[in-house]
């Protein structure tokens, strides 16, 4: 065969690879979003940020009108001098430090992220499902969109809550930083501490992109340790029980350490003591592991009954 020949064919095989790689990705993304997983993570999501925006209405914002008005019929000199303007990310769930709500928002965060889809190898592989996918696709692109898919899913269910409160807050309050005579400001060393005061709407936006992330490296944990466990519910709740460990549990052991855990640095409320160059360098190692064990557990995949 010519080199001509040669090439037409391996393009064609190329080809026919890459559509079959996004037929098994669109399967994945259709999968996930129809499932009742995501929509159960979604309402939960939903539930929390209604609540959060009612409760900070009414116990932050009206109060605070309502003192606004009587200092201004005051008529005295000064009279605002302690007065401050509720800011937007007051009423933003990722950065309210005066309700329950944030630290319930954080305490299910592993769980809403694995809803969705972090168990969904281990259902193919018990379901017999996977053995007709592989019948079709190779081990490789089933196992690189099953990886995608998951982190998204994990990603989307975490992150979308945060960017309806960001849009609810928005509806009522200015996009202004925290008045420093707030009774909740942030850290001069805190992550994007430049950006709480002069631009809050892409502070949220930032730690929001960072949640995503972990909400999906959350997903792939799940979906990477559901090999070792036979029940299933243990392995939807692994990624929970090592947050938990990990902030409550070697944090309060190792007081400096508490700042280096995730779940600790991806609420903003706590105004974290750390650098975006810890963030990156921990965020890359902890996805490379889990990227790593996931390979080495699934790499003799079409072998599994």
């Amino acid at each position: 065969m010519s080199k001509s020949g040669y090439s037409v064919l391996q393009f064609q095989r190329d080809d026919k690879a890459g559509r079959v790689v996004k037929n098994i990705f669109k399967i994945e993304i259709k999968k996930m979003l129809k499932s009742k997983g995501f929509l159960i993570s979604i309402i939960l999501g939903i539930v929390i940020v209604l609540l959060h925006t009612r409760w900070v209405y009414v116990n932050l914002y009206v109060p605070n009108q309502e003192l606004l008005e009587v200092k201004l019929q005051s008529q005295e000199y000064g009279v605002l001098d302690d007065w401050f303007e509720c800011g937007i990310l007051l009423g933003w769930l990722g950065n309210d430090g005066f309700s329950l709500y944030n630290a319930l928002f954080y305490f299910v965060f592993p769980i809403i992220s694995v809803i969705p889809y972090g168990m969904s190898l281990y259902n193919d592989m018990n379901s017999g499902y996977i053995s007709s996918v592989l019948a079709k696709c190779s081990r490789k692109d089933y196992l690189v969109s099953k990886y995608v898919v998951t982190f998204i899913s994990g990603g989307i269910v975490v992150a979308a809550p945060l960017i309806l409160s960001i849009m609810t807050a928005a509806c009522y309050l200015p996009a202004v930083g925290i008045d420093l005579l707030a009774m909740k400001g942030g850290s001069n060393t805190a992550l994007w501490h430049g950006l709480f005061y002069e631009h809050p709407v892409l502070y949220a936006v930032c730690f929001t992109v960072l949640n995503f992330i972990y909400g999906g490296i959350f997903a792939l944990i799940c979906v990477t340790v559901s090999k070792w466990f036979a029940n299933r519910f243990m392995a939807a709740i692994f990624p929970f029980i090592l947050n938990n460990y990990t902030t409550k549990g070697l944090g309060n052991v190792f007081d400096e350490m508490l700042r280096y855990t995730p779940g600790y640095f991806i609420n903003s409320s706590l105004n974290v003591n750390i650098t975006m160059a810890s963030v990156m360098i921990i965020t890359v190692v902890v996805l490379g592991l889990t990227t790593f064990i996931y390979y080495i557990n699934y790499r003799k995949l079409e072998t599994l009954e």
